[in-house]
């Protein structure tokens, strides 16, 4: 899966959890799961208990799509497994051609208004996950919507503004913060404090919790480029 990891893509990026389930022949969100991540597209989404619910999915509409899902899996990953990892672009291509083949079974089994709540919370997931801008300047909505190169151009830079001065406003309350927490302090405490502590300094930013990592040990060995 390292070479979709190197394409500039979210919403491909966003599917790897599941594409590491279908390959490996696990079921769809047992990565997204082990590795506390949220679910990447409306064919993980139905794994959560929550969004079934949230559907009005009856159990026998949940078995057929247990059944359409282990029936297609097997060639899913077949499909997969003989694809150049070279070509990033191409598999990335087939990718979507897949997710868009089962997404086409599964209405065969939703009713209309269950699979137009799935496509809603499967864009509310995909803004949780990634950013509104992200989702917005890529399809299927930047098609959708008729974003253009523009507006592309202008939504990813005031992302990029908002983000920063967010950053200034949560640095700032982080300060009124710990002041309000250290009056109860006496001044003498507070001067020694800050003999300790010494003059503040910038670390790095931490990863973020729940990011995917591969697991060479358990990559198939058709899988290798």
């Amino acid at each position: 899966m390292g070479g979709l990891k190197s394409l500039d893509d979210p919403e491909i990026k966003a599917m790897i959890p599941v594409l590491n389930d279908i390959v490996l022949g696990k079921p769809i969100g047992h990565t997204a799961s082990k590795y506390g991540l949220r679910s990447g597209g409306m064919i993980d989404l139905l794994a959560d208990k929550r969004v079934r619910a949230e559907l009005d999915i009856v159990d026998f509409q949940y078995d057929e799509l247990k059944r359409i899902n282990r029936a297609v899996q097997e060639r899913i990953a077949k499909q997969l497994r003989s694809l150049d990892l070279n070509h990033p672009k191409d598999y990335a291509s087939t990718v979507r051609e897949i997710t868009r083949s089962v997404q086409d079974r599964h209405k065969g089994v939703l009713l209309p208004h269950q699979l137009d709540r799935l496509r809603q919370l499967s864009v509310q997931n995909q803004i949780r996950r990634r950013s509104i801008a992200d989702v917005l300047t890529t399809d299927p909505l930047a098609t959708k919507l008729k974003i253009t190169d523009q507006q592309k151009q202008a939504l990813k830079q005031a992302e990029r503004e908002i983000e920063e001065e967010l950053a200034r406003q949560i640095e700032a309350l982080r300060k009124q913060s710990r002041n309000k927490l250290l009056s109860h302090l006496t001044q003498t405490q507070r001067n020694k404090l800050e003999k300790i502590i010494g003059d503040d300094f910038q670390f790095s930013q931490p990863k973020k919790p729940g990011k995917f990592k591969k697991r060479k040990a358990k990559k198939p060995l058709s899988m290798r480029p």
